[in-house]
């Protein structure tokens, strides 16, 4: 069982990661400004670490 509880907390934070980036890139798409990007760099790194955190509880 544990096993499959750590296939979908993986599979919930790829889908949330995947979910932020795309609003994040379509908001730079409506607004293309310097500060936009780097709020979009901002929002991808913390995804990212949230993702090695969640991985790293379940491994």
């Amino acid at each position: 069982m544990t096993k499959g509880v750590m296939t979908l907390m993986k599979g919930m934070a790829a889908g949330m990661a995947a979910g932020v980036a795309a609003g994040a890139a379509g908001a730079i798409m409506l607004r293309d400004s310097r500060k936009n990007r780097k709020r979009f760099a901002k929002a991808v790194n913390a995804v990212e670490n949230v993702l090695d955190t969640v991985t790293d509880m379940f491994s």
